[in-house]
């Protein structure tokens, strides 16, 4: 694990971040205030837009990810903690809308479809659906729905109690598989099937919200690691050193497993 950074102190770390990733690629742009990265121009022949987002420290998820062919905007949380509902709720408007601000009047409102893609996660379920159920309320125009990542093989969905029965846990965490949801809902919503645009194959709401949910469920993964993340200006991990950690995920968690 390493203990020293070229940042002592995590403050301004996840701005900074998003603004650099911006500098790289004229086609986006940063709303700082709900730290969303989200494409400046979006092709007027997509009707489909593709949202994701969750805490930093991964990168280069989740902004990375944005850009034509893959996700419509992203929004990002501080390290390992996701974004509130505001911001997911900003990001939303803000792909909806292409970037502009959102008409005066709701119900004469005409956005996009919006697709949103939520990590298996109980701080990013919770936040990621108030936002979504905040944006049908206020915009009753808006088609929107989500695809829940959770390909985290080392959680099994229910476990058995003392008595018989079955009561739901975490259940399979969203882990690397995040990336191709998004690289596949992405490239469907923007190209097509087969990369073309027929009228049997044009993508649709239903379609691609079929699609995500299929490819979620055929889709699994398990993450390892040699030892903990240090984040600057936090605490190190105490522990026994030479480990190899199995099932460890994004964000350490009681459930993942030392070997030695």
């Amino acid at each position: 694990m390493a203990d020293k950074h070229v940042f002592s102190s995590p403050d301004g770390l996840v701005l900074a971040s998003l603004k650099g990733s911006v500098a790289l690629n004229p086609t986006l742009r940063l709303h700082p205030s709900s730290r969303t990265v989200y494409t400046a121009r979006p092709d007027p022949s997509v009707h489909i837009a593709v949202v994701s987002g969750g805490g930093a420290g991964h990168e280069p998820a989740h902004a990375g990810f944005t850009g034509r062919g893959m996700l419509t905007a992203s929004v990002s949380g501080d390290i390992f903690a996701s974004p509130s509902a505001k911001q997911i709720l900003n990001a939303i408007l803000l792909a909806a809308f292409a970037g502009l601000p959102p008409p005066s009047d709701p119900k004469t409102a005409r956005p996009r479809d919006v697709l949103v893609i939520i990590n298996n996660y109980a701080g990013d379920r919770l936040n990621f659906g108030l936002a979504i159920e905040r944006a049908r309320a206020r915009y009753p125009n808006l088609n929107i729905a989500s695809v829940l990542n959770a390909d985290d093989v080392s959680l099994l969905p229910q476990a058995a109690t003392n008595d018989g029965q079955e009561q739901p846990i975490v259940g399979p965490r969203g882990l690397a598989g995040n990336i191709l949801v998004c690289k596949v809902l992405g490239a469907y919503t923007t190209f097509g099937a087969k990369g073309i645009s027929t009228e049997s194959q044009q993508p649709t709401f239903v379609r691609a919200k079929r699609l995500g949910d299929a490819l979620v469920a055929n889709l699994r993964s398990i993450g390892a690691a040699l030892g903990h993340c240090h984040v600057p200006g936090r605490n190190a991990h105490s522990g026994v050193h030479d480990v190899f950690c199995l099932s460890r995920t994004i964000i350490p968690q009681p459930f993942d497993v030392d070997i030695f």
